[in-house]
């Protein structure tokens, strides 16, 4: 979704309406940095998150992923300040560079699915970076 559903009620009703019962709805999507404070305005500093995020059928959010291996002048420009102040910038829309999430990666936590590793593009190409991950608990 190249918006961010989480911040767009009426989207999130849309869903909710479309979405036949018993649904798990696996997507991605824009997000803002979720530690901010319910109700923090959202500012050009504001860390926007390349994500993965699974919704039920209630379009409620039940697990995310954020992407953590970036595509350099892609979703990010490596040494932003210095070379904006030249002129040159990503080739991607959209104003600054993506923020990486957490690591080690989180699993999901998906219902009737095992514990499953969110890959988001660049990422796949580079699997041996994709298993370091929190520890998986004992069955």
């Amino acid at each position: 979704m190249p918006f961010f559903p989480l911040e767009a009620p009426v989207a999130l009703d849309i869903l909710a309406n479309i979405l036949p019962p018993g649904t798990t709805l696996i997507t991605g999507a824009l997000r803002h940095d979720p530690t901010l404070p319910p109700g923090s305005p959202i500012t050009p500093e504001t860390r926007t998150l390349n994500s993965i995020l699974v919704l039920n059928e209630k379009a409620q959010p039940i697990a995310t992923y954020d992407k953590t291996h970036l595509v350099p002048f892609g979703e990010y420009l490596p040494y932003e300040k210095t070379l904006s102040a030249i002129g040159i910038e990503k080739l991607t829309q959209g104003r600054g560079s993506f923020g990486t999430g957490p690591e080690p990666r989180p699993l999901m936590h998906i219902p009737g699915l095992p514990p499953v590793l969110g890959l988001v593009c660049y990422e796949a190409l580079f699997p041996g970076m994709s298993f370091r991950v929190t520890s998986i608990p004992a069955s």
